[in-house]
C-alpha cells in the first residue's frame, strides 16, 4: 500500500518537507501491516522489533504546538499480509511539518480504505461469441 500526495492535479510521490505517516489496521487477524524492512537493530542488539515513535508536532487545525503524533509505520509505503477472510479497515494519518510561515494551513490529513480479504480469487472469463 502506498500513500500518494496530490496538490490540485499534481501528484507527489516524495517531498522535501518532513512528513510523518501513521498506519493502523483494526483487524490484525485479517490483515497485518508491515514495514518494507521488518528488521531493525536496536541499541540493545536485539532485532525484528518495531519502535513506537512519538513526536510533538504542530497541529495547525487545532492551533496546538504540542500535538503528539505517534507512529510505528513511519513510511509512505507498507506491506500487508492477509491472515484470514474478512474486511480490514486500514487507516493512515499524515502530518506535514510546514515552516512557521504556513502555521495556519492544514497540515494533518487522514484517509481510510476497507481491504476485503478472500481465501480464493477467481475471475470468470466468458468466451467472446463474436470471435471465430
Amino acid at each position: 500500500m502506498n500513500v500518494v500526495l496530490k496538490f490540485g492535479k499534481e501528484y507527489f510521490t516524495n517531498g522535501i518537507a518532513p512528513i510523518s505517516y501513521a498506519w493502523n489496521c483494526t483487524q490484525n487477524q485479517v490483515l497485518n501491516l508491515e514495514l518494507p524492512s521488518t528488521r531493525e537493530t536496536l541499541p540493545t542488539g536485539t532485532t525484528n522489533a518495531f519502535i513506537q515513535k512519538s513526536r510533538k508536532l504542530r497541529n495547525n487545525l487545532k492551533n496546538d504546538d504540542n500535538f503528539v503524533f505517534s507512529s510505528v509505520f513511519n513510511s509512505s509505503s507498507i506491506y500487508a499480509t492477509a491472515g484470514k477472510e474478512g474486511d480490514a479497515p486500514v487507516f493512515v494519518n499524515l502530518a506535514i511539518e510546514y515552516p512557521s510561515s504556513y502555521k495556519n494551513d492544514q497540515n494533518m490529513f487522514s484517509a481510510s480504505v476497507v481491504v476485503k480479504v478472500a481465501s480464493r480469487l477467481a475471475v470468470q472469463v466468458n468466451k467472446d461469441s463474436t470471435s471465430s
